[in-house]
């Protein structure tokens, strides 16, 4: 009887959690980002190997859902509609210090994808747009380039352990994605901080001006 009650209450809570897919990304929140091959099952979820705090080169790759910050990612706006991307457990003070990064200058099809520290200049490879397809479902394009490539689950698989990868815009399932919302960043983390003066798309965190009035400007260790 505990068991098929304690299976009653898995199966409530993740129907809870798959049917609040975002209709639109908000930079003042936290997400978690899932890949759609798997549907409402339980895996596919962005993560960072190990669950500690932010280790610099640390691949994205996609795991079963837990409540750790390595689970969590914000948005925060880089003007021109591109965002960046980072885990929770990458947070400094009300910047970041790492975000979600292209590593390759050409991005080459299936080359890695990582968390690395914030960049201030030429950092349109961490940089993102987002393209609501319908059904609650996005396609995640990445700035270096031109923005013709988009991020997908290598493999076509969803599996534990499989990395994320830049491909060749497509339609297949494996490079949709579903943001999943997770609750308020708040001002704490800085996510959702609007950028008052638009600054060209690569032209780095050392130009923004944010609500708070006051210049912020991220560790650059």
């Amino acid at each position: 009887m505990k068991n098929i009650l304690r299976m009653f209450i898995t199966i409530s809570i993740f129907f809870a959690l798959f049917s609040g897919a975002a209709n639109s990304i908000d930079a003042n929140k936290y997400y978690h980002i899932k890949s759609v091959l798997s549907g409402d099952e339980n895996r596919g979820f962005w993560d960072l190997p190990g669950g500690g705090g932010f280790k610099k080169g640390e691949r994205l790759q996609l795991w079963s859902f837990d409540k750790g910050d390595d689970r969590l990612y914000m948005i925060t706006p880089a003007g021109n509609g591109w965002n960046y991307i980072a885990p929770k457990n990458a947070a400094f003070g009300r910047a970041f210090r790492g975000a979600v990064d292209v590593s390759d200058r050409k991005i080459p099809n299936g080359s890695k994808v990582h968390i690395w520290d914030w960049k201030l200049r030429d950092n349109s490879n961490q940089q993102f747009k987002f393209k609501d397809i319908g059904g609650g479902k996005y396609k995640i394009y990445v700035n270096r380039g031109g923005g013709k490539k988009i991020l997908c689950a290598n493999n076509d698989s969803d599996a534990n352990g499989t990395y994320v990868v830049p491909w060749d815009d497509n339609d297949r399932p494996a490079c949709q994605w579903k943001f999943i919302e997770a609750g308020n960043a708040g001002l704490l983390y800085g996510a959702g901080a609007s950028v008052v003066n638009k600054v060209e798309v690569a032209g780095g965190w050392d130009r923004y001006i944010y609500d708070w009035a006051e210049n912020d400007i991220p560790d650059t260790e």
